[in-house]
């Protein structure tokens, strides 16, 4: 791995799927509310013409919001949200007493999407830099 990396913050602790501890905080400077790009560091890639290093693949684990500081450490937790599209229900009632037909009535009805928080999926390890 390239000294591109070497100073930035790093996961120390991933409490749950949501909430992860960096190790640093306030005398580094990390505010309250301040936001980082999460990543872990994939392989080295090169152009496969040239053969020209093009550097590491991050991969993007998410975006968290500081939301707990403290001297060297601080807790991040996802400020991304997932959309779930809603869920289509098929409903047949009888034929009401005013239809000329006992033919059942079909409705269809979607349900509302729901928003949910999402998952950062990081690792002990990864690395983390404003956003």
């Amino acid at each position: 791995m390239s000294d591109e990396y070497k100073n930035f913050p790093r996961v120390i602790k991933v409490i749950d799927d949501y909430n992860i501890v960096i190790n640093r905080g306030s005398e580094h400077k990390v505010a309250l509310n301040s936001r980082f790009l999460v990543f872990g560091a994939g392989e080295q890639l090169s152009d496969p013409d040239t053969g020209e290093d093009l550097g590491v693949l991050e991969l993007v684990r998410g975006k968290a919001r500081v939301t707990h500081v403290q001297a060297k450490i601080s807790t991040l937790t996802s400020d991304e949200f997932a959309i779930t599209p809603g869920k289509k229900r098929t409903i047949k009632r009888q034929g009401a007493m005013w239809t000329i037909t006992n033919q059942p009535q079909i409705e269809e009805v979607v349900e509302g999407e729901e928003r949910h928080q999402a998952e950062l999926g990081a690792k002990t390890g990864d690395y983390a830099r404003p956003a």
